[in-house]
């Protein structure tokens, strides 16, 4: 008897195991949210403004084109998009990727605020340049990735 009631709690429990692990193995998961036409365009408003701010230095070195106050409005905008955008992706529960990904594009533009207001030469405009092609080219490509799923 108390073989039986042995042999039939490890049955009870190869057979909880067994369909756990089939209810697991056959469910979806699903990495990332899905896509957002918002995100996909306000990325892509920013990377054009962002180009056009660097194209300006790089073109009107010593020229008040080229200056931090000239360009003030481009920061306050950028944080703010930038901070909407961040914001819509945390609501995505499931977007923790894109999150993180905002989080660092936020700290650069800050960075490259602070280092506008100390000065940038035409020579320094490339290295900002690839580093916000880099993050731009790599949120974009998240985004059109879940547009796949």
């Amino acid at each position: 008897m108390l073989i039986e009631k042995h042999m039939a709690k490890h049955l009870l429990v190869y057979i909880l195991c067994i369909l756990v692990f089939s209810t697991i193995g056959c469910s979806y998961v699903k990495p990332v949210s899905v896509y957002d036409e918002q995100m996909d365009k306000g990325i892509t408003a920013l990377q054009k403004n962002t180009e056009e701010v660097l194209l300006m230095i790089e073109t009107h070195q010593g020229k008040v084109e080229s200056t931090y106050e000239y360009h003030r409005a481009y920061y306050r905008q950028a944080i703010i998009d930038v901070s909407s955008l961040k914001i819509r992706a945390e609501a995505i529960q499931e977007d923790n990727l894109s999150t993180k990904m905002l989080e660092q594009l936020l700290n650069n533009i800050i960075r490259f605020e602070k280092d506008h207001i100390e000065g940038i030469t035409a020579n320094e405009v490339d290295l900002y340049r690839g580093g916000f092609n880099s993050q731009f080219t790599a949120l974009l490509s998240l985004e059109l990735a879940k547009k796949r799923l």
